[in-house]
């Protein structure tokens, strides 16, 4: 604990961030009851005025400013998010197009904060009924059935999956499987970000 904590200081002292640093697993059990600050992801969010959402010099110097200390930088207006708010869903993307924006702020910067904090997002359908699931990026098929439940991560056999572009592209579960594009994996696989999965589990 005291060599890696003069690590720490070594690293603070040449005022750069913590979260630079490569910890291992058992590292972050040794320092899990330290507050580091700087070994947190970082999410600068400008709050500017509707005409500058699309001026990216505003985030671009800040983007060369902190270059190499992993950084997440975006432009959001407070103005515009509330005025979406006040509007019908069907009025948002016509109101979005007018402001020459792809998509709503909101959504964007949950994106960057999943990217941050390095989650990613699977699927679940069943009874016509689809759930998104919080994992780990990185997580293999048993941890993404454990974030459903554990007794399906105990009892793990195998997922079956499909990725989300080819659903979209062929339109049905019915339509990838014809395709041949059900896959089926074992312990091994690595879970993607989009992946659409049917765990098939014994207890």
């Amino acid at each position: 604990e005291k060599a890696l904590l003069l690590r720490f200081k070594a690293q603070l002292e040449k005022e750069l961030p913590l979260r630079l640093l490569d910890i291992t697993g058992e590292e972050k059990k040794i320092i899990s009851s330290y507050p580091f600050l700087t070994i947190k992801p970082m999410l600068i969010v400008l709050n500017t005025g509707e005409g500058d959402l699309k001026k990216p010099a505003l985030s671009e110097d800040l983007i060369l400013k902190y270059r190499g200390l992993e950084i997440y930088i975006m432009l959001i207006s407070a103005k515009v998010e509330d005025e979406l708010l006040r509007l019908e869903p069907d009025e948002r993307e016509a109101f979005l197009k007018d402001l020459g924006i792809d998509e709503p702020p909101i959504d964007k910067l949950t994106r960057i904060l999943y990217e941050a904090m390095g989650l990613i997002s699977f699927f679940t359908t069943a009874n016509k009924e689809v759930r998104a699931w919080t994992i780990r990026k990185g997580s293999v098929a048993p941890e993404a059935a454990g974030a459903i439940h554990t007794d399906m991560q105990r009892g793990f056999i195998r997922a079956e999956v499909i990725k989300y572009d080819d659903l979209v592209k062929l339109g049905s579960e019915n339509k990838v499987k014809e395709a041949g594009k059900l896959m089926i994996k074992g312990k091994d696989y690595t879970v993607c970000d989009g992946d659409i999965l049917n765990i098939r589990f014994k207890v």
